[in-house]
């Protein structure tokens, strides 16, 4: 990167406040995010999920921006990418744009990652998502790091991979 490069990481938030504190918190310690210039956005859809009071209230000891997209919270597939879309004509002068989706943590590798997959859609699938990341976050905001078993593999993450062919 070059010293006059910019960094925006952007994610979109459908009532998946917890998912997107857990991804932020990982995404925080597990890099040197001093390094480069790098903004981050949380794009909202006007979520009103119970988790939306503690992901608010960590946003403000951190230098994340929390804007509203306009969308309402019915789940519709087109509004994540034309939230995305609108971010990045806004942001002209950006050099680079990292997409992150709010339901992952940064922690395996350099080229791995965890991710629950869809927690925003398949609401048949979502309690054991919602359980195992609640776990994950109580352990970070009582301030007992990432050292649990579960951010490396978490329950869900096992669950799917025994049930694979």
């Amino acid at each position: 990167m070059n010293a006059t490069d910019h960094i925006y990481a952007v994610t979109v938030n459908h009532n998946t406040s917890h998912f997107v504190e857990l991804m932020l918190r990982t995404l925080f310690l597990t890099n040197q995010l001093d390094t480069f210039d790098l903004s981050l956005t949380i794009l909202d859809n006007a979520s009103d999920d119970d988790q939306l009071p503690a992901l608010r209230s960590y946003l403000d000891s951190q230098p994340v921006s929390f804007q509203q997209t306009g969308f309402d919270t019915a789940i519709t597939v087109e509004k994540h990418g034309v939230a995305l879309q609108a971010f990045v004509m806004q942001h002209p002068e950006c050099t680079h744009y990292l997409f992150l989706d709010s339901d992952m943590w940064f922690i395996v590798s350099s080229k791995t990652i965890n991710h629950f997959t869809q927690a925003t859609y398949m609401p048949e699938h979502r309690a054991p998502k919602d359980r195992d990341c609640l776990l994950l976050l109580e352990n970070l905001r009582a301030g007992r790091g990432m050292g649990r078993a579960n951010f490396y593999e978490s329950d869900w993450v096992k669950q799917q991979r025994q049930s694979a062919p």
